[in-house]
């Protein structure tokens, strides 16, 4: 559980059961690394896809693919 000023964000829940592989740990970890980057790219005027952005960019530096993305376009076709 992340706290973010009165908001407190349920991003992930992993947990182990025994000993924990090494692949396991990493992704882990991204995930955690990850969450950082998103709540540290939170401020006013940031759009939901760039706090996205900011956390794909830790994951993908690692070598993951999230499949999703938040927030709307900042552009929108007309």
């Amino acid at each position: 559980m992340a706290q973010f000023k009165q908001y407190k964000l349920g991003f992930d829940r992993m947990f182990h059961v025994g000993e924990v592989k090494d692949d396991a740990a990493r992704v882990q970890e991204a995930a955690i690394e990850a969450q950082q980057a998103a709540i540290a790219a939170i401020e006013p005027g940031v759009l939901a896809q760039d706090v996205a952005a900011a956390a794909n960019a830790v994951y993908e530096a690692r070598g993951y693919e999230t499949g999703y993305r938040k927030g709307a376009p900042s552009v929108w076709p007309i």
